[in-house]
């Protein structure tokens, strides 16, 4: 579920919620591990995008009131846990290619492929 509402260059998260999510790890599309059978999460927040053209840089800022975990237990083995390790530290750098063609990303965002992203998270985590 979720409930957001643009103004301008600020998109507010007013509700978030993933309920009866899984976690799996696929190595193949033939055989995903389960490693966690019950994730559920909700947040609230904003994101923000604001650019400098002078200096070439959007800064883009997602700040959270809340994240909610509900307890859950995750199984992993060591290698599965390099691979989460890993892919959260993906996530994490921003660095990956735009799955959208560049055309359409040009001709929707002209900035896209000119300014350098920069991301900045704030918020707080109640376990």
């Amino acid at each position: 579920n979720a409930s957001l509402v643009q103004s301008g260059s600020t998109t507010q998260i007013r509700d978030l919620t993933l309920q009866s999510g899984k976690l799996r790890h696929a190595v193949s599309a033939d055989s995903p591990t389960l490693l966690c059978g019950r994730l559920e999460v909700a947040t609230r927040g904003t994101f923000k995008s604001t650019q400098d053209e002078a200096k070439g840089i959007r800064l883009n800022t997602l700040s959270f009131e809340f994240i909610r975990i509900q307890p859950l237990r995750i199984c992993v083995d060591r290698s599965q846990l390099r691979a989460l390790t890993a892919a959260v530290m993906e996530l994490t750098t921003f660095d990956a290619e735009s799955s959208e063609p560049a055309e359409e990303l040009r001709q929707r965002d002209p900035l896209a492929l000119v300014l350098r992203q920069r991301f900045a998270f704030a918020g707080s985590i109640e376990v």
